[in-house]
């Protein structure tokens, strides 16, 4: 067996790894909103919104930043910016996704104090 292990199907070559993730990303949203349905849930859906984003700009952020700082050798050039932009890092995206989804909690609760404080006077 040859890794990646890809079937042949009817005469088409199949890749497993991509019908597994996309059945798994299927099946994690159906759960997930079968849970939101079965479960009281405290966030807004405005603020839910600002979560993911703090989530997406920090997984993106901090993918490319922990990526770029793994080649601290490669030479700035046309050819090398590509692909310093191309890289990535798992670590990087998992550790900046949890900050940003962090700072935007913090900053949401900031501001829903602010309108608390404005409208108790």
């Amino acid at each position: 067996m040859t890794i990646p292990f890809e079937p042949i199907i009817f005469g088409i070559k199949v890749n497993i790894h991509l019908i597994l993730e996309y059945l798994a990303f299927f099946i994690a949203f159906r759960y997930y909103i079968r849970l939101r349905k079965l479960t009281f849930d405290p966030i807004s859906n405005k603020n839910r919104l600002s979560i993911i984003l703090g989530a997406i700009a920090g997984a993106f952020i901090g993918s490319r930043l922990i990526g770029f700082l793994e080649n601290p050798l490669i030479t700035f050039n046309a050819s090398n910016v590509l692909l310093l932009l191309n890289t990535k890092s798992i670590m990087g995206g998992l550790f900046g996704g949890l900050i940003g989804v962090e700072t935007s909690k913090k900053l949401l609760k900031k501001n829903a104090l602010r309108v608390t404080c404005l409208l108790s006077q």
